[in-house]
């Protein structure tokens, strides 16, 4: 994985939840998020109106200037901007290398399985946070 000396994040499929609360995290970290998903994210919407651009269709003009172009698994290399990506010789991760960048160094606490997994994601980061942990959610 490529070190990042830079702040520009641009992620590809940034409307839904998985890859909103990654941008939102780094959001909170002080990095600039520019993304892009197919139509009207709500999720998206909320990251744009704290200050992240995000676009409603794909392009391969959104990729210039990004230091690191993340995708969602939704999307895969054939992605208009990916390919962009790829062919400048520009970095991109998968949505598991954004998650390693994240948690380098953190501890962190994992919720699996089949049904309420988000349910006890959230409930288990209340818990922390009442508990005067100060704690990042990533959710979806």
């Amino acid at each position: 994985m490529t070190a990042v000396r830079s702040t520009r994040f641009h992620i590809v499929g940034i409307g839904g939840a998985g890859m909103s609360a990654v941008a939102r995290v780094l959001m909170e970290r002080g990095h600039q998020i520019t993304g892009s998903d197919n139509g009207h994210w709500p999720l998206a919407e909320a990251l744009a109106r704290d200050g992240a651009a995000v676009h409603e269709r794909f392009s391969a003009d959104h990729v210039p200037g990004a230091d690191i172009v993340i995708r969602s698994s939704a999307y895969k290399e054939d992605n208009v901007e990916v390919r962009a990506a790829l062919d400048r010789g520009m970095t991109v991760w998968k949505r598991e290398d954004a998650w390693r960048f994240l948690t380098k160094g953190q501890r962190v606490v994992a919720i699996a399985g089949t049904h309420g997994k988000s349910t006890t994601t959230a409930m288990t980061w209340l818990g922390l946070r009442a508990g005067g942990v100060d704690a990042s959610l990533i959710c979806g």
